[in-house]
Parts: C-alpha cells; sequence; structure tokens
C-alpha cells in the first residue's frame, strides 16, 4: 500500500479516535463505578463487557485514544501507534498537545480541545506529523459520553 493510501487511511480511521476514545474511557469510568455496587453475577457481567470492549479496541482497524480523568493518554491501540509511527510507551501519559501536532496547528487544536470540553464536538482536519518527519492529513473527532442527565460517563 503507498502512503497516498495510507495518508487517506489515516484521515478516514482517525475519524472515529474521538468517538472510541469517549468509549473506551466511559466504559472504564462505568465499570469502576458499577464494580463498587454489584453482586458477584453482576461481576461476571462487567468483565465479559470489560473484556469486549478491551478486544473491540485493540483489534479496530482504526486508531484509538482513551484519555483518562486528567486528560492525559491512558490507552492507544495498535493500529493508532502504526498511523503515528510511535509506540504504546510513548503515547502512555502523553498530555495536549500531543506529540505530532505541527506548530502552526497547536492553537487550532488546543482551541478545539477546549471547545470539546465544553460540549461542541466537531471534527476538525489537520496535519500530523509522524514520528518519521511525514506529514499527514489527520481527522480529529472527540467525543464523551454523557448520562441522559448530560453528565460524563
Amino acid at each position: 500500500m503507498g502512503y497516498e493510501s495510507m495518508d487517506i487511511m489515516v484521515l478516514i480511521l482517525v475519524g472515529v479516535l474521538a468517538l472510541m476514545t469517549a468509549v473506551g474511557y466511559a466504559l472504564c469510568r462505568r465499570w469502576k463505578k458499577e464494580a463498587e455496587m454489584a453482586t458477584s453475577r453482576q461481576m461476571v457481567e462487567i468483565g465479559e463487557a470489560k473484556d469486549f470492549a478491551e478486544a473491540l479496541i485493540a483489534n479496530t482497524p482504526d486508531g484509538f485514544v482513551v484519555g483518562d480523568e486528567q486528560a492525559a493518554i491512558a490507552h492507544v491501540n495498535e493500529a493508532f501507534c502504526r498511523m503515528t509511527g510511535r509506540s504504546f510507551d510513548e503515547w502512555m501519559g502523553q498530555r495536549a498537545p500531543f506529540p505530532g501536532i505541527i506548530p502552526e496547528e497547536r492553537e487550532a487544536f488546543m482551541e478545539h480541545l477546549a471547545n470539546a470540553d465544553r460540549g461542541e464536538f466537531k471534527p476538525i482536519e489537520l496535519n500530523y506529523e509522524r514520528k518519521d518527519g511525514k506529514r499527514v492529513p489527520l481527522l480529529f473527532s472527540p467525543g464523551a459520553l454523557r448520562t441522559d442527565k448530560g453528565d460524563r460517563i
């Protein structure tokens, strides 16, 4: 597969990154809350759901990032590592602006994150610099899961 095809794949695959990030983060928080109140049968069901979500994240061809409560990267999948040219360990604990966000894109990226924190979840296309120095288009779509009451999960 040529780099042009990879550029298009990066743009498409990263498009779902934020939604999947929000799902992973929300599931982790929800599992923690449910685990504190669950019976042993509920614990089994929670464990099965957790295993399913982890397998989904690990096996999806889309780049996927999970942030923790302090907005630091808590997990990335292999697809994201391949797209960015950076390893799992290089991503752990990173905070925005993330490695590879080029200087001329940083202000827009940080403003976009601030908007997302206020609940404005719109995708933004920007240039991303892989670890090897190649620049590729990136479609970043942040998201968060919320309860029916509007609270973040």
